[in-house]
C-alpha cells in the first residue's frame, strides 16, 4: 500500500502487539524457546518436541517425546506477514530457507508456502485451516504437540501456554513484562505527509530485556468520505483518546496490546487533526500536553506556603488574640488558596483528557475546601464583620438568617449534580465504548474541549455564587452555635471533605491515574488539618466566644 495507490486513506497504527508462539499440552507450560529454534519449529528442521535444540533450552524439562504439528492460517493474514518478516530478520535459519527457495520475507499466505518448504523437507508436519486467529488457537487447543503463532491479546484470552523467548542478549522474557514496552530504535518517520505505512513490523532487538518479535495493529481511515459525520467524529475522538489516555493504556495491557511509541504517537495525532467530514475538522479541540510543570508548582507553592502559614500561627505567635489579628498572614493565606484553585483548574485542562470531566468534580471539592476554611477562620470573620457591621443591633439586622438560604445554596448543589450527569451521557468516548461491549469501563471519563471554556465559566459562576451565599450562611450559623455544636459541625466538614474524596478516588474508576487523585487527596487532607489545628482548636478552646469578644480584639 502507498499514498499513490489510496491516496483517500490514512493509514496509521493504533496499538503495538507482541506475537507469541502459543502450544498445546502435554509441552510444560514454563518452556522456553529462541528465536531460530522457533524459524527451525515453522520450517520442519524442528519436528519433536524433544528435540536437542528445545532440550539445550530447558534442560530442568522433561519434554515428551512427541511430533510438533505445525497449525498454519490459509490466506492472506498480515498477522502472517509480520511473523515471517520478523522471523526472517532473527532466525537465520528461516532466512536462508526462504532465500533458498525464492519465498520473499515478507509473505502473508501459508498455504501459498507451506507446500513448498514440506517439498523441501518431508519431515515439516503442518495443517491448514482456513480463519481467523480465534480459529487457529482452537485447532490447537483441541491437538496435543500442536503449535501456532499469534497476536498476545489471544493467547490470553484463550488462556493458553505460549513460550518464553530467549532474545539476542541471552534473556529469557516473558511477553507480558513491561520490558515490551522498550522504545524500538529503528523506526523511521515516512516522508509522505497524508499517509503512514510500515513496511516492516517494529523489530526490537537493541535491549538486554527487549522482546523480539513485536508487530503493530493498524486503522484505516477515509479522509473524503462525507457521511455519517457524527459516527466519524467519535471514532476520531475515540482514536486520539487511545493514542494519549492513560486509562486506555490500562486497558491495552489488560488485553494482551501496549501503546506505540511516543514519537509515532506525536507523528498521528496532528494527521488525525487534518480529517474532515463536510467541510468541518472531525478533530475541533487541541491536543495538550500531558504535564504541566507550571500547574505542579504553583501546587507546591500553595503547600508551603499553608504549611509555614500554620506553623507561624500555632508556633510562633504567643498568644490567641496576636493569632487573630495577623492581618499579614490572613492575606499570605488567602493567596496560598488562590493559588491552591487555579493550579488544580490549570493542571487538569494540561492533563489526560479522561481527567477533564473529574476535574469539575474535584475542582468543587477543593472550592468547598476553600470556602469552609475561610469561614472557619477567625481573622477573616473578624474584618468580613468588621467591614460590615457596626455594631451588634445592627448585624442583628443584616445578618438574620434566612431559610432561604440553605435552599439557594442546595439548588445549586444539585446544578452540580445535574452538570456531571449531562457531561458523562454526551461523552462520546463513553458512547464508543459502549457500543464495543466494554461497559466496564465506562467510568474512564473524558470531555471535548470544544465545550470546556464555556462549561468551566458557567461553573466558575455557579462556584463564585455559592461562596457568597455560603459565607451569609456558615457564618452566621456558626456565631449561633454552642461549643459542642461547633465540634460537631467540624467533624461533619472534616468528613464531608473525606468523602467526597472517596467518592471521586473510587467511584469513577479511572484506574491508571491514581497517582494524581493520590496526591490530592494527600493534598486537601493535609491543608483540612492545618486548618483544623490552625482554627478549629483554637477557637474552640475558648468557651465564651461572642460578638463582643470578637471586636475587642
Amino acid at each position: 500500500m502507498s499514498a499513490t495507490e489510496y491516496p483517500d486513506l490514512y493509514y496509521f497504527p493504533i496499538v503495538v502487539s507482541p506475537l507469541v508462539v502459543v502450544y498445546s499440552q502435554p509441552v510444560h507450560a514454563s518452556l522456553r524457546l529462541d528465536a531460530d529454534v522457533v524459524g527451525k519449529i515453522f520450517i520442519g528442521d524442528i519436528n519433536n518436541w524433544n528435540d536437542t535444540e528445545i532440550q539445550s533450552i530447558n534442560p530442568d524439562m522433561v519434554l515428551p517425546n512427541m511430533t510438533i504439528s505445525v497449525v498454519l492460517r490459509d490466506g492472506s493474514a498480515g498477522t502472517t506477514s509480520s511473523f515471517a518478516t520478523i522471523l526472517s530478520e532473527i532466525s537465520p535459519s528461516f532466512q536462508n530457507r526462504l532465500k533458498l527457495l525464492g519465498i520473499p520475507s515478507n509473505f502473508n499466505d501459508w498455504g501459498m508456502v507451506a507446500p513448498q518448504l514440506k517439498a523441501f523437507n518431508p519431515n515439516f508436519q503442518y495443517t491448514l485451516f482456513r480463519g481467523e486467529t480465534e480459529v487457529i488457537f482452537g485447532v490447537v487447543l483441541s491437538q496435543e504437540g500442536a503449535v501456532s503463532f499469534g497476536p498476545l491479546s489471544f493467547a490470553l484470552n484463550f488462556a493458553m501456554n505460549y513460550a518464553w523467548m530467549k532474545n539476542g542478549y541471552g534473556n529469557v522474557i516473558n511477553a507480558e513484562q513491561e520490558q515490551i514496552l522498550q522504545l524500538p530504535p529503528n523506526i523511521t518517520m515516512p516522508d509522505e505527509k497524508s499517509f503512514y505505512v510500515f513496511e516492516k513490523p517494529i523489530i526490537n532487538r537493541n535491549f538486554p530485556d527487549a522482546w523480539p518479535m513485536v508487530a503493530m495493529t493498524y486503522i484505516n481511515v477515509n479522509v473524503t468520505a462525507n457521511d455519517r459525520c457524527n459516527l466519524r467524529r467519535d471514532a476520531a475522538k475515540f482514536f486520539v483518546w487511545v493514542l494519549t489516555s492513560k486509562s486506555a493504556s490500562y486497558l491495552a495491557a489488560l488485553n494482551g496490546f501496549v501503546n506505540i511509541p511516543p514519537q509515532l504517537e506525536s507523528y498521528i495525532l496532528p494527521h488525525l487533526h487534518t480529517i474532515e467530514c463536510s467541510g468541518e475538522s472531525l478533530l475541533s479541540y487541541r491536543i495538550v500536553p500531558k504535564h504541566n510543570t507550571a500547574s505542579i508548582g504553583g501546587l507546591v507553592v500553595s503547600f508551603v506556603i499553608c504549611v509555614f502559614v500554620v506553623v507561624v500561627h500555632i508556633l510562633l505567635l504567643p498568644t490567641y488574640k496576636h493569632r487573630l489579628v495577623s492581618k499579614v498572614l490572613t492575606s499570605i493565606l488567602c493567596f496560598s488558596s488562590v493559588i491552591n484553585y487555579l493550579s488544580l483548574i490549570f493542571w487538569f485542562l494540561e492533563a489526560d483528557r479522561n481527567a477533564i470531566c473529574l476535574a469539575r468534580v474535584w475542582v468543587f471539592a477543593i472550592a468547598n475546601t476553600l470556602l469552609m476554611s475561610v469561614v472557619f477562620n477567625t481573622t477573616l470573620q473578624y474584618y468580613f464583620i468588621k467591614i460590615t457591621i457596626d455594631d451588634h443591633a445592627q448585624m442583628n439586622t443584616k445578618f438574620s438568617f434566612l431559610p432561604s438560604t440553605l435552599g439557594i445554596i442546595g439548588s445549586f448543589l444539585l446544578i452540580q449534580i445535574v452538570l456531571l450527569v449531562v457531561w458523562t451521557v454526551v461523552d462520546p468516548y463513553i458512547s464508543v465504548v459502549q457500543v464495543t461491549n466494554q461497559v466496564d469501563y465506562v467510568g474512564s471519563y473524558a470531555c471535548d474541549s470544544t465545550y470546556l471554556s464555556t462549561w468551566l465559566i458557567i461553573e466558575c459562576i455557579f462556584f463564585l455564587i455559592l461562596l457568597i451565599f455560603g459565607l451569609y450562611c456558615v457564618v452566621y450559623t456558626w456565631k449561633i452555635l454552642t461549643t459542642k455544636s461547633r465540634w460537631l459541625l467540624m467533624c461533619i466538614y472534616n468528613s464531608v471533605i473525606v468523602f467526597a474524596i472517596c467518592i471521586v478516588y473510587f467511584t469513577l474508576k479511572v484506574p491508571n491515574d491514581s497517582e494524581i487523585y493520590n496526591i490530592i487527596t494527600i493534598f486537601v487532607l493535609v491543608i483540612t488539618v492545618g486548618f483544623d489545628a490552625a482554627v478549629f482548636v483554637p477557637k474552640l478552646a475558648e468557651s465564651n466566644y461572642s460578638l463582643s469578644s470578637f471586636k475587642s480584639h
